[in-house]
């Protein structure tokens, strides 16, 4: 659903500018990278990604792409963000439950949070003998921005944001509220619902619609919500 979507925008203006919200390397277990690489002419991509320790690996995967932009910088309300994530030093050593192909330090990055629970959930039962939890945890403080400035920042002002790509581990709900919908008016949102509360999706489903989106759950995780209305 999603692929068909971003092929039916990409028809209808011909190219299209891409925000997305929590990188990671761009490429693995990535839900548009694929997308945006076989039409590398027609998009053009902001990529931002708090985690200095995978931007490496992001700017590498989108080297081919001749109008790619990576930010190693949050998108929040606030001036700075704490997240908790696992120290690298530790990558080598986690125990991998998915994506086990995967180099050592794509999954234990793809789950860094500013919910600290969310980390011990995912860290606990993989770690090997003799390491606690808490060791191998850490606090990094990112800068932060709005949707808003980090689109001035870009010098994207007089550009229409045409999908807007959110996986931030439990704070789809807050990118979305730090984005200014009423104002950046991102055709297309698509965004993780797997790990907010009920009563969070629901309030987020409200606020969508009032500001005039039409909002599909079209997976176990994964959330739609559209400017326009779906067939």
């Amino acid at each position: 659903m999603y692929l068909q979507l971003m092929n039916e925008l990409r028809q209808i203006y011909g190219s299209l500018n891409i925000v997305q919200i929590g990188a990671n390397d761009g490429q693995i277990n990535d839900p548009i990278y694929e997308f945006v690489m076989e039409n590398k002419s027609s998009t053009s991509i902001a990529l931002v990604e708090p985690q200095s320790t995978v931007i490496e690996h992001l700017k590498k995967n989108y080297e081919q792409h001749p109008d790619a932009t990576v930010y190693n910088l949050a998108v929040g309300s606030l001036e700075y963000l704490t997240l908790f994530s696992v120290k690298p030093q530790y990558y080598d050593v986690f125990i991998k439950r998915y994506l086990q192909n995967s180099p050592s330090y794509r999954v234990p990055s793809g789950f860094t949070s500013s919910i600290k629970s969310h980390v011990v959930k995912h860290v606990t039962g993989n770690l090997p003998e003799g390491l606690e939890v808490e060791e191998v945890i850490e606090e990094i403080t990112i800068q932060c921005m709005t949707l808003t400035q980090l689109i001035k920042h870009m010098q994207w002002d007089d550009r229409k944001i045409h999908i807007l790509q959110i996986d931030t581990e439990g704070m789809d709900d807050e990118i979305i509220y730090a984005s200014d919908i009423g104002r950046n008016t991102p055709l297309l949102i698509n965004f993780e619902h797997i790990h907010l509360s009920e009563q969070k999706e629901n309030e987020l489903h409200k606020h969508l619609a009032q500001h005039g989106y039409h909002v599909v759950k079209y997976s176990n995780s994964d959330t739609i919500a559209t400017k326009f209305k779906l067939n």
